[in-house]
């Protein structure tokens, strides 16, 4: 039997999520405290948007012949993106792919600079973006119109070029744009 003290806190839930009326004229219709914007149709290729399938059709085969490092595994697969890592440990070894839209690259390029990173201004395939590099971090972003791409890839020990990686898994990643 459910508690009344639960039913109660749960139509106090139910009748907060509930749209609002917004002033004095009782048509019901009223409008929600939320406001939703539409977000641009993906149209593919160069200022259009992505259209991916999950973790953007990479292999954990592709990752870790890429990054020199048999050892990555998928521990996070989302809809926002996918992230592949040795786990805790010397010489631990993370590496990122994001998607975002409404958010353009040159913003989060100035990000990374606010932060005391090097940035510079990079193409990968027609597509714009930036590259950071430091000791054992490389991050390399390819934009196309309301979105953009996000590699990123930490580790103590890598067999390859951190930055070689990234560039390898983006040239492989932007051929299989609109593929999926």
């Amino acid at each position: 039997m459910v508690p009344v003290s639960a039913l109660v806190v749960a139509a106090v839930v139910l009748a907060g999520c509930s749209p609002r009326s917004s002033g004095g004229d009782d048509d019901g219709g009223g409008s929600p405290d939320v406001q939703v914007t539409t977000v641009p149709e993906v149209n593919n290729g160069p200022g259009k948007g992505f259209k991916l399938g999950d973790c953007g059709g990479m292999t954990d085969t592709e990752v870790t012949a890429a990054v020199g490092n048999p050892a990555l595994k998928r521990d996070v697969d989302s809809l926002l993106g996918c992230r592949w890592s040795t786990g805790p440990g010397t010489g631990d070894t993370s590496l990122s792919l994001y998607w975002y839209r409404g958010s353009s690259a040159q913003k989060e390029a100035s990000v990374a600079r606010n932060l005391g990173h090097t940035v510079e201004s990079v193409t990968t395939k027609s597509y714009p973006g930036y590259r950071v590099s430091n000791v054992g971090l490389c991050e390399l972003s390819a934009g196309s119109g309301p979105d953009f791409l996000h590699w990123s890839l930490q580790s103590g020990d890598v067999k390859n070029d951190p930055c070689k990686a990234v560039e390898t898994l983006m040239d492989s990643l932007l051929s299989k744009v609109g593929k999926q």
